[in-house]
Protein backbone atom coordinates (compact mmCIF):
# COMPACT_ATOMS: atom_id res chain seq x y z
CA UNK A 1 0.00 0.00 0.00
CA UNK A 2 2.91 2.30 0.76
CA UNK A 3 4.55 1.94 -2.93
CA UNK A 4 1.17 2.40 -4.36
CA UNK A 5 0.54 5.88 -2.42
CA UNK A 6 4.24 7.04 -3.55
CA UNK A 7 2.63 5.58 -7.05
CA UNK A 8 -0.01 7.71 -7.00
CA UNK A 9 1.55 10.84 -5.73
CA UNK A 10 4.67 10.51 -8.70
CA UNK A 11 1.57 10.47 -11.16
CA UNK A 12 -0.38 13.60 -9.52
CA UNK A 13 2.98 15.60 -9.44
CA UNK A 14 3.45 14.71 -13.45
CA UNK A 15 0.18 15.73 -14.25
CA UNK A 16 1.07 19.40 -12.47
CA UNK A 17 4.71 19.16 -14.53
CA UNK A 18 2.72 18.36 -18.26
CA UNK A 19 0.41 21.36 -17.07
CA UNK A 20 3.36 23.96 -16.41
CA UNK A 21 4.91 22.72 -19.77
CA UNK A 22 2.17 23.02 -21.87
CA UNK A 23 1.36 27.10 -20.32
CA UNK A 24 4.90 27.96 -20.93
CA UNK A 25 5.10 26.51 -24.72
CA UNK A 26 1.49 28.14 -25.00
CA UNK A 27 3.83 31.49 -24.12
CA UNK A 28 6.07 31.34 -25.91
CA UNK A 29 3.93 30.43 -28.88
CA UNK A 30 2.00 33.91 -28.16
CA UNK A 31 5.57 35.50 -28.22
CA UNK A 32 6.93 33.98 -31.22
CA UNK A 33 3.92 34.59 -33.46
CA UNK A 34 2.72 38.48 -31.95
CA UNK A 35 3.87 40.46 -35.07
CA UNK A 36 4.06 37.24 -38.14
CA UNK A 37 1.52 37.75 -40.46
CA UNK A 38 -0.69 34.48 -41.02
CA UNK A 39 -1.53 33.62 -44.59
CA UNK A 40 -5.20 33.77 -44.69
CA UNK A 41 -7.26 30.39 -45.97
CA UNK A 42 -9.02 31.93 -48.53
CA UNK A 43 -6.40 34.43 -49.91
CA UNK A 44 -2.78 33.42 -50.74
CA UNK A 45 -0.72 35.25 -52.62
CA UNK A 46 -0.23 34.37 -56.10
CA UNK A 47 3.38 33.77 -57.33
CA UNK A 48 2.64 33.07 -61.03
CA UNK A 49 3.90 36.41 -62.77
CA UNK A 50 4.92 40.19 -61.16
CA UNK A 51 2.16 42.19 -60.26
CA UNK A 52 1.42 44.85 -62.87
CA UNK A 53 -0.35 47.57 -61.43
CA UNK A 54 -3.89 47.65 -63.65
CA UNK A 55 -6.91 50.68 -62.70
CA UNK A 56 -9.15 49.96 -60.86
CA UNK A 57 -11.33 52.05 -57.76
CA UNK A 58 -12.86 49.14 -56.65
CA UNK A 59 -10.27 48.02 -53.70
CA UNK A 60 -13.23 49.02 -51.05
CA UNK A 61 -16.61 48.16 -51.05
CA UNK A 62 -18.64 49.56 -48.56
CA UNK A 63 -22.54 49.21 -49.66
CA UNK A 64 -24.97 49.29 -47.06
CA UNK A 65 -25.58 45.43 -45.46
CA UNK A 66 -21.81 44.72 -46.54
CA UNK A 67 -20.56 42.25 -44.25
CA UNK A 68 -16.99 40.45 -43.37
CA UNK A 69 -16.45 38.07 -40.87
CA UNK A 70 -12.62 37.73 -39.38
CA UNK A 71 -11.30 34.98 -37.05
CA UNK A 72 -9.29 36.53 -34.49
CA UNK A 73 -6.65 35.06 -32.13
CA UNK A 74 -7.59 35.82 -28.52
CA UNK A 75 -4.22 36.70 -26.63
CA UNK A 76 -6.03 39.26 -23.66
CA UNK A 77 -8.42 36.68 -22.20
CA UNK A 78 -6.87 34.35 -19.38
CA UNK A 79 -7.93 31.45 -20.98
CA UNK A 80 -6.74 32.85 -24.57
CA UNK A 81 -3.06 33.88 -22.70
CA UNK A 82 -2.41 30.25 -21.30
CA UNK A 83 -3.51 28.26 -24.10
CA UNK A 84 -2.08 30.63 -27.08
CA UNK A 85 -4.04 29.72 -30.20
CA UNK A 86 -8.04 30.30 -29.35
CA UNK A 87 -9.78 32.14 -31.73
CA UNK A 88 -13.31 33.82 -32.01
CA UNK A 89 -15.32 35.99 -34.45
CA UNK A 90 -14.97 39.38 -35.22
CA UNK A 91 -17.32 41.34 -37.90
CA UNK A 92 -17.32 44.44 -39.63
CA UNK A 93 -20.46 45.27 -41.16
CA UNK A 94 -21.11 48.59 -43.17
CA UNK A 95 -24.85 49.71 -41.62
CA UNK A 96 -26.74 52.94 -43.34
CA UNK A 97 -26.07 56.19 -44.66
CA UNK A 98 -25.48 59.31 -42.27
CA UNK A 99 -24.99 63.22 -43.43
CA UNK A 100 -22.54 64.99 -41.06
CA UNK A 101 -22.05 68.36 -40.24
CA UNK A 102 -19.08 68.68 -42.53
CA UNK A 103 -21.70 68.72 -45.66
CA UNK A 104 -20.66 64.80 -46.86
CA UNK A 105 -22.23 61.30 -46.50
CA UNK A 106 -20.43 58.81 -44.55
CA UNK A 107 -21.75 55.09 -44.14
CA UNK A 108 -21.77 54.00 -40.31
CA UNK A 109 -18.84 50.68 -39.98
CA UNK A 110 -19.56 48.56 -37.07
CA UNK A 111 -16.72 46.00 -36.17
CA UNK A 112 -17.86 43.69 -33.37
CA UNK A 113 -16.61 40.85 -31.06
CA UNK A 114 -19.41 37.91 -31.71
CA UNK A 115 -18.05 35.32 -29.22
CA UNK A 116 -19.57 35.15 -25.04
CA UNK A 117 -16.41 34.53 -23.94
CA UNK A 118 -14.72 37.38 -24.78
CA UNK A 119 -15.57 40.79 -24.13
CA UNK A 120 -14.43 43.79 -26.31
CA UNK A 121 -17.27 46.60 -27.05
CA UNK A 122 -18.35 47.34 -30.31
CA UNK A 123 -16.89 49.95 -32.43
CA UNK A 124 -18.06 52.47 -34.60
CA UNK A 125 -16.30 54.29 -37.61
CA UNK A 126 -17.38 56.93 -40.38
CA UNK A 127 -16.35 56.11 -43.94
CA UNK A 128 -16.83 57.44 -47.48
CA UNK A 129 -15.41 56.20 -50.41
CA UNK A 130 -14.56 58.87 -53.05
CA UNK A 131 -15.26 58.89 -57.28
CA UNK A 132 -11.34 57.71 -57.33
CA UNK A 133 -11.83 55.19 -54.69
CA UNK A 134 -9.79 56.16 -52.23
CA UNK A 135 -11.19 55.55 -48.43
CA UNK A 136 -11.58 58.17 -45.86
CA UNK A 137 -12.57 58.42 -41.98
CA UNK A 138 -14.39 60.99 -39.90
CA UNK A 139 -12.27 61.00 -36.82
CA UNK A 140 -12.14 64.01 -34.05
CA UNK A 141 -15.21 65.85 -36.64
CA UNK A 142 -12.60 65.93 -39.72
CA UNK A 143 -12.15 64.08 -42.45
CA UNK A 144 -8.67 61.83 -42.92
CA UNK A 145 -7.66 59.96 -46.18
CA UNK A 146 -7.76 56.54 -44.50
CA UNK A 147 -6.23 54.12 -47.71
CA UNK A 148 -5.08 56.10 -50.62
CA UNK A 149 -4.83 53.42 -53.29
CA UNK A 150 -2.62 55.66 -55.53
CA UNK A 151 0.14 55.20 -53.39
CA UNK A 152 3.36 52.91 -54.46
CA UNK A 153 5.36 50.55 -52.44
CA UNK A 154 7.06 53.09 -49.45
CA UNK A 155 5.26 55.93 -49.74
CA UNK A 156 3.74 57.86 -47.05
CA UNK A 157 0.67 59.80 -46.75
CA UNK A 158 -0.39 61.87 -42.85
CA UNK A 159 -2.93 59.53 -40.59
CA UNK A 160 -5.62 60.42 -38.59
CA UNK A 161 -3.42 60.52 -35.45
CA UNK A 162 -1.35 62.61 -34.24
CA UNK A 163 2.34 62.48 -34.95
CA UNK A 164 1.04 58.90 -37.07
CA UNK A 165 1.73 57.82 -40.63
CA UNK A 166 0.26 55.39 -43.26
CA UNK A 167 2.74 53.15 -45.21
CA UNK A 168 2.34 51.18 -48.57
CA UNK A 169 4.47 48.00 -47.82
CA UNK A 170 3.70 45.96 -50.99
CA UNK A 171 1.17 45.50 -54.01
CA UNK A 172 1.01 41.92 -55.00
CA UNK A 173 -1.68 39.67 -56.28
CA UNK A 174 -3.42 37.26 -54.21
CA UNK A 175 -6.18 34.10 -55.50
CA UNK A 176 -9.05 34.76 -53.60
CA UNK A 177 -12.23 32.92 -53.92
CA UNK A 178 -11.11 31.62 -57.37
CA UNK A 179 -10.16 34.73 -58.41
CA UNK A 180 -6.85 36.42 -58.95
CA UNK A 181 -6.69 39.67 -57.57
CA UNK A 182 -4.18 42.66 -57.04
CA UNK A 183 -3.93 43.70 -53.49
CA UNK A 184 -1.93 46.47 -51.56
CA UNK A 185 -1.00 46.30 -47.87
CA UNK A 186 -1.42 49.35 -45.63
CA UNK A 187 0.87 50.01 -42.08
CA UNK A 188 0.38 52.67 -39.30
CA UNK A 189 2.90 53.81 -37.40
CA UNK A 190 3.48 56.05 -34.84
CA UNK A 191 6.02 59.10 -34.29
CA UNK A 192 8.66 56.49 -33.20
CA UNK A 193 8.27 53.59 -36.14
CA UNK A 194 5.92 51.40 -34.05
CA UNK A 195 3.50 49.29 -35.97
CA UNK A 196 -0.12 50.25 -34.87
CA UNK A 197 -2.48 48.75 -37.16
CA UNK A 198 -2.22 46.33 -40.51
CA UNK A 199 -4.74 46.01 -43.36
CA UNK A 200 -4.19 44.03 -46.32
CA UNK A 201 -6.90 44.64 -49.09
CA UNK A 202 -8.44 43.09 -52.26
CA UNK A 203 -9.61 45.06 -54.97
CA UNK A 204 -13.52 44.25 -54.94
CA UNK A 205 -13.49 42.32 -51.51
CA UNK A 206 -11.46 44.91 -49.33
CA UNK A 207 -9.88 44.11 -46.01
CA UNK A 208 -9.03 40.45 -46.19
CA UNK A 209 -6.38 40.83 -42.84
CA UNK A 210 -5.59 42.89 -40.64
CA UNK A 211 -4.08 43.81 -37.10
CA UNK A 212 -5.79 46.50 -34.98
CA UNK A 213 -5.28 48.18 -31.83
CA UNK A 214 -8.11 49.85 -30.04
CA UNK A 215 -8.42 49.35 -26.51
CA UNK A 216 -6.33 45.86 -26.37
CA UNK A 217 -3.19 45.08 -27.39
CA UNK A 218 -1.96 44.46 -31.26
CA UNK A 219 -3.44 41.14 -32.00
CA UNK A 220 -1.61 38.41 -33.57
CA UNK A 221 -3.63 39.07 -37.35
CA UNK A 222 -7.67 38.56 -38.40
CA UNK A 223 -7.63 36.72 -41.34
CA UNK A 224 -10.77 36.99 -43.04
CA UNK A 225 -13.34 33.84 -43.08
CA UNK A 226 -16.30 34.87 -45.61
CA UNK A 227 -18.10 37.91 -46.60
CA UNK A 228 -21.76 39.19 -48.03
CA UNK A 229 -20.60 41.86 -50.19
CA UNK A 230 -23.21 43.44 -52.54
CA UNK A 231 -26.08 40.55 -51.69
CA UNK A 232 -23.34 38.06 -52.86
CA UNK A 233 -21.61 35.45 -51.03
CA UNK A 234 -17.97 34.60 -50.34
CA UNK A 235 -17.07 31.44 -48.32
CA UNK A 236 -19.71 29.45 -45.83
CA UNK A 237 -20.61 29.39 -42.08
CA UNK A 238 -20.52 33.48 -42.17
CA UNK A 239 -21.95 34.89 -38.70
CA UNK A 240 -25.42 36.11 -38.50
CA UNK A 241 -25.50 35.17 -42.56
CA UNK A 242 -25.19 31.26 -42.43
CA UNK A 243 -27.76 28.75 -43.74
CA UNK A 244 -26.15 25.60 -43.08
CA UNK A 245 -27.61 22.47 -42.77
CA UNK A 246 -26.04 21.00 -39.72
CA UNK A 247 -27.03 17.55 -40.59
CA UNK A 248 -23.49 17.74 -43.16
CA UNK A 249 -21.15 18.50 -40.00
CA UNK A 250 -23.10 15.17 -38.06
CA UNK A 251 -24.46 13.27 -40.66
CA UNK A 252 -26.74 9.88 -39.17
CA UNK A 253 -27.77 8.04 -42.33
CA UNK A 254 -28.27 4.38 -41.87
CA UNK A 255 -24.99 2.82 -43.49
CA UNK A 256 -22.67 5.60 -42.68
CA UNK A 257 -19.23 4.09 -41.89
CA UNK A 258 -15.90 5.69 -40.29
CA UNK A 259 -12.66 3.90 -39.77
CA UNK A 260 -10.51 5.86 -37.22
CA UNK A 261 -6.55 5.00 -35.86
CA UNK A 262 -4.17 6.37 -33.55
CA UNK A 263 -2.92 6.06 -30.16
CA UNK A 264 -3.66 4.90 -26.82
CA UNK A 265 -0.18 5.69 -24.48
CA UNK A 266 2.11 3.90 -26.67
CA UNK A 267 -0.16 1.75 -28.47
CA UNK A 268 -1.86 2.14 -31.57
CA UNK A 269 -5.43 1.98 -32.61
CA UNK A 270 -7.87 0.96 -35.01
CA UNK A 271 -11.66 1.32 -34.61
CA UNK A 272 -14.84 1.81 -36.52
CA UNK A 273 -18.23 3.29 -36.34
CA UNK A 274 -21.12 2.64 -37.95
CA UNK A 275 -25.00 3.29 -38.40
CA UNK A 276 -26.87 0.31 -38.23
CA UNK A 277 -30.15 1.76 -37.66
CA UNK A 278 -32.97 3.76 -35.73
CA UNK A 279 -35.31 3.91 -33.11
CA UNK A 280 -37.87 5.77 -31.08
CA UNK A 281 -37.25 6.49 -27.49
CA UNK A 282 -39.25 7.35 -24.57
CA UNK A 283 -38.94 11.12 -24.89
CA UNK A 284 -40.68 10.93 -28.45
CA UNK A 285 -38.06 11.26 -30.63
CA UNK A 286 -35.92 8.95 -33.05
CA UNK A 287 -32.28 8.27 -32.29
CA UNK A 288 -30.06 6.48 -34.86
CA UNK A 289 -28.17 3.55 -33.34
CA UNK A 290 -24.47 3.40 -33.87
CA UNK A 291 -22.13 0.84 -33.03
CA UNK A 292 -18.50 1.21 -32.31
CA UNK A 293 -16.03 -1.41 -32.83
CA UNK A 294 -12.82 -1.61 -30.25
CA UNK A 295 -10.16 -3.97 -33.57
CA UNK A 296 -7.52 -3.80 -30.15
CA UNK A 297 -9.85 -5.43 -27.90
CA UNK A 298 -12.71 -6.83 -30.13
CA UNK A 299 -15.49 -5.52 -28.49
CA UNK A 300 -18.56 -3.38 -29.24
CA UNK A 301 -20.51 -0.49 -27.91
CA UNK A 302 -23.58 0.53 -28.97
CA UNK A 303 -24.79 4.44 -28.65
CA UNK A 304 -27.80 6.15 -29.59
CA UNK A 305 -27.68 9.88 -30.97
CA UNK A 306 -29.98 12.33 -32.85
CA UNK A 307 -29.66 15.91 -33.87
CA UNK A 308 -31.62 18.42 -33.76
CA UNK A 309 -32.46 21.38 -36.93
CA UNK A 310 -30.78 23.84 -34.39
CA UNK A 311 -27.18 21.76 -34.82
CA UNK A 312 -27.51 20.05 -31.38
CA UNK A 313 -26.39 17.17 -30.84
CA UNK A 314 -28.43 15.00 -27.99
CA UNK A 315 -26.96 11.32 -26.78
CA UNK A 316 -29.41 9.30 -25.19
CA UNK A 317 -28.23 7.48 -21.76
CA UNK A 318 -29.20 4.46 -21.95
CA UNK A 319 -27.67 3.59 -18.04
CA UNK A 320 -30.81 6.22 -16.83
CA UNK A 321 -32.66 6.19 -19.75
CA UNK A 322 -32.26 10.07 -20.01
CA UNK A 323 -31.55 12.53 -22.90
CA UNK A 324 -28.69 15.13 -22.93
CA UNK A 325 -27.26 17.87 -25.18
CA UNK A 326 -23.54 16.33 -25.88
CA UNK A 327 -22.46 19.46 -27.98
CA UNK A 328 -23.57 22.24 -30.31
CA UNK A 329 -22.19 22.55 -33.07
CA UNK A 330 -24.14 26.17 -34.32
CA UNK A 331 -22.52 27.92 -31.84
CA UNK A 332 -20.18 31.09 -33.05
CA UNK A 333 -16.14 31.24 -32.92
CA UNK A 334 -15.22 31.61 -29.12
CA UNK A 335 -18.75 30.69 -28.21
CA UNK A 336 -18.80 28.18 -25.03
CA UNK A 337 -21.63 26.16 -24.33
CA UNK A 338 -22.36 23.51 -20.97
CA UNK A 339 -20.12 20.19 -21.75
CA UNK A 340 -22.85 17.22 -20.22
CA UNK A 341 -20.17 15.43 -18.06
CA UNK A 342 -20.00 18.81 -15.53
CA UNK A 343 -21.78 22.24 -14.72
CA UNK A 344 -18.41 23.11 -14.20
CA UNK A 345 -16.80 21.63 -17.62
CA UNK A 346 -18.16 23.68 -21.40
CA UNK A 347 -17.29 22.94 -24.50
CA UNK A 348 -15.38 26.11 -26.87
CA UNK A 349 -15.93 26.02 -30.17
CA UNK A 350 -11.79 27.44 -30.38
CA UNK A 351 -11.69 27.99 -34.71
CA UNK A 352 -12.96 26.81 -37.87
CA UNK A 353 -10.72 26.31 -40.91
CA UNK A 354 -10.35 24.32 -44.27
CA UNK A 355 -9.48 20.70 -43.54
CA UNK A 356 -6.34 20.21 -45.41
CA UNK A 357 -7.04 16.34 -46.08
CA UNK A 358 -10.23 16.91 -47.32
CA UNK A 359 -10.27 20.60 -48.51
CA UNK A 360 -13.24 21.34 -46.38
CA UNK A 361 -14.61 22.64 -43.64
CA UNK A 362 -13.44 22.14 -40.37
CA UNK A 363 -15.40 22.99 -36.91
CA UNK A 364 -13.00 22.63 -33.84
CA UNK A 365 -14.34 22.32 -30.21
CA UNK A 366 -12.19 21.32 -26.98
CA UNK A 367 -13.64 21.05 -23.27
CA UNK A 368 -12.34 23.43 -20.39
CA UNK A 369 -11.25 23.57 -18.04
CA UNK A 370 -8.73 20.95 -19.93
CA UNK A 371 -7.51 18.57 -17.55
CA UNK A 372 -7.80 15.76 -20.25
CA UNK A 373 -7.43 17.95 -23.22
CA UNK A 374 -10.85 17.30 -24.83
CA UNK A 375 -11.37 18.06 -28.12
CA UNK A 376 -13.14 17.06 -31.57
CA UNK A 377 -12.88 18.29 -35.06
CA UNK A 378 -16.12 17.79 -36.85
CA UNK A 379 -16.05 18.46 -40.90
CA UNK A 380 -18.49 19.42 -43.75
CA UNK A 381 -19.51 16.37 -45.76
CA UNK A 382 -18.01 13.84 -43.23
CA UNK A 383 -18.71 14.62 -39.52
CA UNK A 384 -16.14 13.59 -36.75
CA UNK A 385 -12.80 13.42 -38.13
CA UNK A 386 -11.10 13.53 -35.07
CA UNK A 387 -10.68 13.23 -31.39
CA UNK A 388 -8.55 13.52 -28.23
CA UNK A 389 -8.60 12.77 -24.76
CA UNK A 390 -6.42 11.75 -21.88
CA UNK A 391 -3.47 9.36 -23.72
CA UNK A 392 -5.89 9.06 -26.74
CA UNK A 393 -5.53 10.42 -30.51
CA UNK A 394 -8.01 9.10 -32.96
CA UNK A 395 -7.86 10.35 -36.21
CA UNK A 396 -10.28 9.42 -39.34
CA UNK A 397 -8.96 7.39 -42.03
CA UNK A 398 -11.75 6.94 -44.25
CA UNK A 399 -15.40 6.96 -44.46
CA UNK A 400 -18.58 6.09 -46.02
CA UNK A 401 -20.88 8.99 -46.20
CA UNK A 402 -24.11 9.52 -48.04
CA UNK A 403 -23.23 7.11 -50.58
CA UNK A 404 -19.53 8.61 -50.70
CA UNK A 405 -16.53 7.24 -50.03
CA UNK A 406 -13.71 9.94 -48.01
CA UNK A 407 -10.12 8.26 -47.53
CA UNK A 408 -9.30 4.67 -46.94
CA UNK A 409 -12.11 2.32 -45.34
CA UNK A 410 -9.91 -0.75 -46.59
CA UNK A 411 -8.68 -2.04 -43.16
CA UNK A 412 -12.42 -3.62 -42.31
CA UNK A 413 -15.44 -4.82 -44.26
CA UNK A 414 -18.49 -2.77 -43.46
CA UNK A 415 -21.01 -5.92 -43.03
CA UNK A 416 -18.25 -7.28 -40.71
CA UNK A 417 -19.36 -8.58 -36.97
CA UNK A 418 -17.37 -8.55 -34.26
CA UNK A 419 -17.30 -11.64 -31.72
CA UNK A 420 -15.51 -10.37 -28.73
CA UNK A 421 -12.49 -12.97 -27.50
CA UNK A 422 -9.78 -11.49 -25.59
CA UNK A 423 -7.24 -13.90 -24.44
CA UNK A 424 -5.57 -12.12 -21.41
CA UNK A 425 -6.69 -9.27 -18.54
CA UNK A 426 -8.30 -6.02 -19.78
CA UNK A 427 -9.44 -2.83 -17.65
CA UNK A 428 -10.48 -0.44 -19.90
CA UNK A 429 -10.97 3.32 -19.85
CA UNK A 430 -13.83 4.39 -17.59
CA UNK A 431 -16.49 5.99 -19.49
CA UNK A 432 -17.42 9.42 -19.93
CA UNK A 433 -14.26 10.62 -17.98
CA UNK A 434 -14.16 13.30 -16.69
CA UNK A 435 -17.54 12.29 -15.01
CA UNK A 436 -19.99 14.59 -13.21
CA UNK A 437 -22.89 12.01 -11.29
CA UNK A 438 -21.66 8.35 -12.67
CA UNK A 439 -19.46 6.49 -14.42
CA UNK A 440 -18.74 2.90 -16.35
CA UNK A 441 -15.66 0.32 -15.75
CA UNK A 442 -15.70 -2.34 -17.69
CA UNK A 443 -12.74 -5.16 -17.17
CA UNK A 444 -12.37 -8.35 -18.88
CA UNK A 445 -11.10 -11.81 -17.14
CA UNK A 446 -9.39 -14.81 -19.15
CA UNK A 447 -10.56 -17.02 -16.81
CA UNK A 448 -13.07 -17.39 -13.48
CA UNK A 449 -11.00 -15.78 -10.61
CA UNK A 450 -11.72 -13.61 -7.10
CA UNK A 451 -12.21 -10.54 -8.33
CA UNK A 452 -11.44 -7.04 -6.64
CA UNK A 453 -12.36 -3.36 -8.29
CA UNK A 454 -11.53 -0.57 -5.36
CA UNK A 455 -11.27 3.07 -5.81
CA UNK A 456 -8.30 4.58 -4.37
CA UNK A 457 -7.95 8.44 -3.78
CA UNK A 458 -3.99 10.52 -5.50
CA UNK A 459 -3.04 9.10 -1.72
CA UNK A 460 -3.40 5.72 -1.92
CA UNK A 461 -6.23 5.91 0.06
CA UNK A 462 -8.85 3.37 -0.47
CA UNK A 463 -12.84 4.59 -0.67
CA UNK A 464 -14.66 2.40 -2.39
CA UNK A 465 -14.99 -1.60 -3.06
CA UNK A 466 -17.47 -1.89 -5.86
CA UNK A 467 -16.43 -5.99 -6.22
CA UNK A 468 -15.03 -8.30 -4.33
CA UNK A 469 -16.39 -11.78 -5.26
CA UNK A 470 -15.77 -14.89 -7.37
CA UNK A 471 -16.03 -14.19 -11.04
CA UNK A 472 -16.92 -16.00 -14.64
CA UNK A 473 -14.93 -15.59 -17.60
CA UNK A 474 -15.34 -12.69 -20.17
CA UNK A 475 -16.66 -9.13 -19.37
CA UNK A 476 -17.71 -6.98 -16.64
CA UNK A 477 -19.42 -3.60 -16.58
CA UNK A 478 -20.05 -1.58 -13.48
CA UNK A 479 -21.20 1.74 -12.74
CA UNK A 480 -19.77 3.90 -10.33
CA UNK A 481 -21.43 6.30 -8.61
CA UNK A 482 -19.98 9.63 -6.83
CA UNK A 483 -21.07 9.46 -3.61
CA UNK A 484 -20.25 13.05 -2.66
CA UNK A 485 -16.35 12.93 -3.59
CA UNK A 486 -14.54 16.11 -3.45
CA UNK A 487 -13.88 17.14 -7.29
CA UNK A 488 -10.05 15.67 -8.12
CA UNK A 489 -8.39 12.68 -9.71
CA UNK A 490 -9.09 9.00 -8.79
CA UNK A 491 -7.66 5.57 -9.34
CA UNK A 492 -9.53 2.34 -10.39
CA UNK A 493 -7.68 -0.84 -9.31
CA UNK A 494 -8.71 -4.26 -10.59
CA UNK A 495 -7.04 -7.10 -8.76
CA UNK A 496 -6.79 -10.96 -8.65
CA UNK A 497 -4.28 -13.59 -7.40
CA UNK A 498 -2.39 -12.91 -10.83
CA UNK A 499 -2.53 -9.12 -11.75
CA UNK A 500 -3.43 -5.44 -10.76
CA UNK A 501 -4.21 -3.18 -13.00
CA UNK A 502 -5.30 0.22 -12.59
CA UNK A 503 -7.03 2.99 -14.29
CA UNK A 504 -7.53 6.96 -13.72
CA UNK A 505 -10.17 8.88 -13.75
CA UNK A 506 -11.55 12.69 -13.22
CA UNK A 507 -14.71 13.48 -11.11
CA UNK A 508 -15.40 17.40 -11.79
CA UNK A 509 -18.56 18.27 -9.31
Amino acid sequence: MKNNKYLLINISVMLFVLYAFVYGQGKESLKNNSLQKIPTTNFQKYNGECFKQKTTDNYFPNSTGDFWEFIATDTTTLLGALYSNLKFSVTREVLNDTLLNNGRSYKIVKWNNEANSVSYLPQYEYQRVDTAGNVYLLYNSADHILFDFSKQIGETYPAHLTNHYWQVTDRYMVIGFGDTLQAIDFVLYDQGSIIKEKYSIAENFGVFFYKKNWDFPLSPGCDNWGAVINGQVYGTLIVKKQTVDWKEFYPLHIGDYWVYQGFYGNMSTLSSVRVIGDTLMPDGNTYFISRLINYNYADTLLNYRRLDSLGRVFYWEWWNSNSIIYIKLNVTVGDTSQHPLSSDLFWRNDDKYINQDYGKEDLHYFAYPDLTFISENYTYNIGLSQWTSEQTVQTLKGAYVNNTYYGDTTLTNIGEEINPSISNYKLFQNYPNPFNSSTIISFHLPNSTLTELSIYNILGEKIKTLINEFLVTGLHTIKFYKNDLPSGIYIYVLKTDEIQLSGKMIYLR
